[in-house]
């Protein structure tokens, strides 16, 4: 019972000590890591229960309400974290805007939803559309997660917002082992339990942060809805995180290749989530610690201090990795998935890449800076689809792992340069000044 608090005060002993983000960041990087264990086993029993074919046929119909609610929601719930997290006291006022707003988005993402459906089930099998049919409130699941999340980051509750990250596994693995004891495996059985494992995380997301009572005076001026669309609009297709979010090389395999090409990429890329968890955590606490903090030499240094911490965490966890990666597949998932192996290795490296962009990427839009991360998305968008077409064709799924990797250097390459050009100009601004 003391290793995990020990752990997280030795891990936490790298962060900066700023508003409690030591404690909170070693207990964020602890709940990513119990969310790879369960995503491992989750994996496992959905790859077991399925088999490659109804494995990626269930990847596909969690897929599409993932992209149509990040597409819909404009960035609009990191815009919510950053103004909560400037001046807790307009938390009331801000929320009210994001209700409006929100209110407009849900319906209309549920028909574009039910659109894609009925276009992507034509000459499927009965079992396929049956499963589909569970995922249409998947939108506004997904939906009140995010904001829900969001909410909880600008308020800075950080310990609720690492309990309500575990609501999701904590229902759907229970709920897979159960079927996996019943003999129920069919994969309208298995959406079922996805689908109310989404649901009960996006309903006790959205009731802890909307039961949030602010006692702060506000120091600023209110924001207006135009405010907050164009700081969700700016940081949009930084926010999205187009690879993690949209499986852009899922979509292209499913797409292009086959159901059971993309099982085996699937089952692949399993542990390859773990950097990314990594930073994620990380940057649930690093983004409102570098949004309330105005100091702009410590807010600097706030960044470099966690993406080097992010970057060392996960770079090691890789190493481990790929030194034992040949064993686990075949291990948890079965000897049909030892050609997963292959694109294990290379997604292993594109992870690494990907997690060390995405911390950068939220600290500087903590800085104020959400244009960064939407250069950097551009980037790797437009490195990303000419070599998903040459790596798919020539190399299979280990083409496609291949170019996540290459378009995951480009883009953070793209951060680097653009933090570098940031702080000169800030620095030189900040010296006109002085001698003015």
């Amino acid at each position: 019972m003391r290793v995990a608090p020990r752990f997280a005060r030795r891990l936490g002993n790298l962060v900066p000590e700023l508003k409690g983000m030591r404690r909170a960041s070693a207990e964020a990087v602890i709940v990513g890591l119990i969310i790879q264990g369960t995503l491992v086993i989750s994996g496992v029993l959905l790859a077991r229960q399925l088999g490659p074919q109804q494995r990626g046929y269930a990847a596909l119909l969690v897929l599409w309400p993932i992209v149509i609610s990040k597409l819909g929601e404009l960035g609009l719930p990191n815009a919510v974290a950053y103004f909560v997290a400037r001046d807790p006291g307009l938390f009331r006022h801000t929320l009210g805007l994001a209700i409006s707003l929100a209110k407009a988005q849900v319906p209309l993402l549920v028909l574009c939803h039910a659109a894609v459906l009925t276009a992507f089930l034509l000459g499927k099998p009965p079992s396929v559309i049956g499963a589909a049919v569970t995922t249409i409130v998947l939108v506004p699941a997904l939906m009140a997660t995010d904001y829900g999340l969001a909410i909880l980051q600008g308020q800075q509750r950080f310990r609720a917002l690492n309990v309500l990250r575990l609501v999701n596994p904590a229902v759907l693995v229970p709920g897979l082992l159960l079927l996996g004891a019943a003999h129920r495996t069919s994969l309208v059985a298995v959406m079922i339990v996805i689908v109310v494992a989404f649901c009960a995380s996006g309903a006790a997301s959205l009731i802890a942060a909307l039961a949030f009572h602010s006692t702060e005076r506000s120091q600023l001026d209110p924001v207006s809805t135009r405010v907050l669309l164009r700081f969700g609009v700016h940081g949009f297709l930084g926010s999205t995180y187009l690879i993690e979010t949209f499986r852009i090389d899922q979509l292209a395999i499913g797409l292009f290749l086959s159901p059971t090409a993309l099982g085996l990429y699937v089952v692949g890329i399993a542990f390859t989530n773990l950097p990314a968890f990594i930073s994620q955590s990380l940057a649930y606490i690093a983004y409102p610690g570098v949004a309330a903090e105005s100091n702009r030499p410590q807010r600097r240094r706030i960044i470099w201090q966690f993406f080097w911490l992010s970057a060392a965490a996960s770079a090691a966890t890789v190493l481990v990795l790929e030194g034992s990666i040949a064993v686990l597949i075949p291990l948890f998932f079965g000897p049909q998935f030892s050609t997963s192996v292959g694109i294990a290795r290379i997604a292993l490296v594109g992870g690494l890449l990907l997690s060390a962009r995405r911390i950068l990427a939220e600290t500087l839009r903590g800085a104020g800076l959400p244009v960064a991360s939407t250069l950097a998305e551009a980037t790797l968008l437009a490195t990303l689809l000419p070599a998903l077409l040459i790596g798919g064709h020539y190399w299979g799924a280990e083409g496609v792992a291949g170019a996540v990797a290459i378009a995951g250097a480009g883009s953070l390459l793209v951060l680097i340069l653009f933090e570098a050009h940031a702080m000169k100009i800030t620095e030189d601004a900040t010296v006109r000044r002085g001698t003015s």
